[in-house]
């Protein structure tokens, strides 16, 4: 992994979770910082908000998924267990559980895009939506304020 700007320490905290070796290189202009990834490591996803890094991976037979980086409006996610996919948006994410019959959100929700009315800052996942039996989350996006859910639905 490489970058060029480490304002929260992004790099340092992800190599200790996914690296292997030393961070390298310096910061500044035109100069990058990297590490390798541990070979026993496969990047499933790897999302940005404004200012933290959301990363979902395998190690061995578990996946696993960390947030890392500023943490100011609880958009670092502490836990995520049985995750098929996820997004994010400026400062809120939102994931799609393993069967996709739920969504759930977290992070920065001020405009009550994760999904609790009066709750700005959701530091654990919140149910936004369960489907029905015949329905099925196909994706999911976060974007400025915003959460958007697409379902199927099955033909009766």
């Amino acid at each position: 992994m490489r970058g060029k700007s480490d304002r929260y320490g992004l790099l340092e905290k992800l190599q200790t979770m996914v690296g292997s070796g030393a961070l390298r290189g310096e910061l500044g202009v035109n100069k990058t910082r990297w590490f390798k990834i541990a070979p026993d490591v496969t990047v499933v996803a790897l999302k940005s908000m404004w200012s933290s890094v959301h990363l979902q991976y395998t190690r061995g037979n578990e996946t696993r998924f960390c947030s890392v980086g500023n943490n100011v409006y609880r958009q670092l996610l502490q836990r995520a267990e049985h995750v098929w996919d996820f997004q994010v948006g400026t400062e809120h994410g939102v994931t799609v559980s393993e069967n996709r019959k739920e969504a759930h959100a977290w992070g920065w929700g001020e405009h009550g895009n994760c999904g609790v009315q009066g709750i700005d800052n959701c530091g654990e996942l919140t149910l936004l939506y369960t489907c029905a039996a015949d329905e099925t989350i196909q994706q999911v996006y976060a974007g400025y304020a915003s959460t958007w859910i697409v379902v199927y639905k099955e033909d009766q």
